[in-house]
C-alpha cells in the first residue's frame, strides 16, 4: 500500500519512510493479520 509511491519519491525517504511505517504498522496488522500474512507467504 505505501509502496505504490514509493517510485515517485526519492529512494532514501522511501527507505526511511517505509521502515518506519513497516515498523509500525506492520507490528498492529501482523497480530490481526497473522494468519493472512502467513498464507500470503
Amino acid at each position: 500500500m505505501y509502496k505504490i509511491n514509493s517510485h515517485r519519491l526519492s529512494p532514501s525517504i522511501v527507505l526511511v519512510s517505509a521502515v518506519a511505517l513497516e515498523q509500525s504498522v506492520l507490528r498492529k496488522q501482523l497480530k490481526a493479520n497473522v494468519c493472512q500474512m502467513s498464507v500470503s507467504f
